[in-house]
């Protein structure tokens, strides 16, 4: 199998920058965030008296068993 792989010239690449903030990180990482409605969640778990904690940590799992 051949590598597929290419050398990129990072003096006119876009992402240069994160490239060198994250090139010499021995275990790099980052977030995403994103905004959400969430009044229907909310309203949902008032009326069976859960918490909002609880909710997340659900779909936290459900979407991990899904990939």
């Amino acid at each position: 199998m051949a590598n597929t792989y290419r050398v990129i010239d990072r003096q006119g690449w876009e992402r240069a920058m994160h490239c060198m903030v994250f090139r010499d990180c021995i275990e790099p990482a980052f977030c995403v965030t994103f905004e959400a409605d969430i009044t229907k969640y909310k309203q949902k778990n008032k009326a069976k008296r859960t918490f909002l904690y609880h909710g997340y940590g659900i779909c936290g799992l459900s979407v991990r068993q899904s990939n």
